[in-house]
C-alpha cells in the first residue's frame, strides 16, 4: 500500500498567518485562471485529475473539489507536495493504469503548481513523469481488416444506406487521407475541391493545408453529398451526427472515434498507423512523411523500424512468399 503524506499545517509567510479562508479564495481564483481559455474537454480532464488525487491523498473526506487539491498541496509544502506526487505515482502504477495517463495525471499536478506561482507560492512541483512512447502501438489495423470493412461499407452505400455511405467517406479520409478525427470532424462542405480533389483541413499548430485525396475517397465524399442533399460549396458541416442530441448537427471528433470503434478498428488515430505501416512496408519513409505530415523524418522512421521486428521478412518478400502489406505478389 501507497504510504500517504501525514496532514501539515498551512504555511506560514513572512509577518502573517495564511488562513484556510485565504487559501480557499486564492485556490478558487486560481483554478479559473488556470482554465481560461481552455476547451472544454480539456477542463473536465483536469477537473477529473484532481479529483482522483484528492480522493487518493484524502480518501474519508467528502470534499473532492479542485479547490481542496490545491488546499492539500499547499499545505504539504515542497517537500511533502513531491512525496505525495510521487505516492499517487505508485498508486497508479499499482493500479495498472497506462503511462500516457500516469504522465498526463502528474503533468496536471505540475501545471496546477506552476499557476500558483502567479499567486506567490516560492516553489514548483518537481516529479519524473513516467517515459511514454507515443508509438507503442504504431501498427494499427491491419490493412486486409481495414480493406475489408471498407469493402462492406460500399456494397451498403451502393444499396442507399445513409448510415454507411457517411461512414465510408469517413474512413476513407482517415486511412486513404490519413487524416486526424479533429481535421475530419471539421471538415465544411466548402472545403472540398471536387476537380482536384483535395480538401482543406486544419492541422496540428492551427496551419491550413490541402490534401491530395484517392479517387476512391473523393467518389465516396461524392457520393455522401448527393444523398445527404448538401450544398455544393456551402459552409455547412460535411458529415452529420445521427443520434442524440447532436442529431443533425456536424458530427463530432468522439463520433468519429464511435464509428471506428464501432467497426472494430479501435481508435480513429489507428488508421493513420495503419495508412503509415502500408507504405513503411514498401520501403519509402519519405512518403510517410509526406503522408503524415511528420517535421522530422526520425518521427517517420519509427514505423519503418518496427518492421525490422522480423528480419526475414524481407527476404519472404524478395522471394515471392509474401506479399507486403500494402500490395500484392
Amino acid at each position: 500500500m501507497t504510504r500517504r503524506p501525514s496532514s501539515m499545517a498551512v504555511p506560514q509567510r513572512a509577518g502573517a498567518v495564511v488562513t484556510p479562508d485565504e487559501v480557499r479564495t486564492t485556490a478558487a481564483r486560481a483554478i479559473q485562471t488556470w482554465n481560461a481559455g481552455r476547451s472544454p474537454k480539456t477542463v473536465l480532464a483536469r477537473l477529473r485529475d484532481l479529483d482522483a488525487f484528492v480522493t487518493w491523498h484524502d480518501p474519508t473526506g467528502h470534499d473532492r473539489s479542485a479547490e481542496r487539491a490545491v488546499e492539500l498541496l499547499v499545505a504539504a509544502g515542497p517537500v511533502g507536495a513531491r512525496e505525495a506526487a510521487l505516492g499517487w505515482r505508485t498508486h497508479l502504477e499499482d493500479e495498472g493504469l497506462a503511462a500516457s495517463t500516469i504522465a498526463r495525471r502528474l503533468s496536471t499536478l505540475q501545471s496546477l503548481v506552476r499557476e500558483l506561482g502567479e499567486y506567490h507560492l516560492p516553489w514548483t512541483l518537481r516529479v519524473r513523469l513516467p517515459k511514454v512512447d507515443p508509438y507503442s502501438n504504431a501498427e494499427g489495423p491491419a490493412p486486409e481488416v481495414v480493406e475489408g470493412v471498407i469493402a462492406r461499407l460500399r456494397t451498403q452505400a451502393d444499396s442507399g444506406e445513409r448510415g454507411a455511405t457517411r461512414d465510408l467517406a469517413i474512413l476513407l479520409l482517415l486511412y486513404d487521407g490519413a487524416l486526424r478525427r479533429e481535421s475530419v470532424a471539421g471538415l465544411k462542405v466548402a472545403d472540398y475541391e471536387r476537380a482536384k480533389p483535395q480538401v482543406r483541413v486544419k492541422v496540428k499548430g492551427g496551419r491550413w493545408i490541402w490534401r491530395t485525396l484517392s479517387r476512391r475517397c473523393a467518389d465516396a465524399i461524392d457520393a455522401w453529398i448527393e444523398l445527404a442533399g448538401k450544398p455544393r460549396g456551402g459552409k455547412v458541416p460535411l458529415f452529420d451526427s445521427f443520434r442524440g442530441r447532436g442529431a443533425g448537427e456536424g458530427l463530432s471528433a468522439d463520433g468519429i472515434a464511435t464509428i471506428t470503434r464501432r467497426e472494430g478498428l479501435g481508435g480513429p488515430h489507428g488508421m493513420r498507423h495503419a495508412a503509415a505501416t502500408r507504405l513503411a512496408e514498401l520501403g519509402d519513409v519519405l512518403l510517410v512523411q509526406q503522408l503524415l505530415g511528420h517535421a522530422s523524418i526520425q518521427t517517420s522512421q519509427v514505423y519503418v523500424d518496427r518492421l525490422r521486428d522480423d528480419p526475414g521478412r524481407a527476404s519472404r518478400i524478395l522471394a515471392g512468399e509474401e506479399a507486403p502489406r500494402g500490395g500484392s505478389r
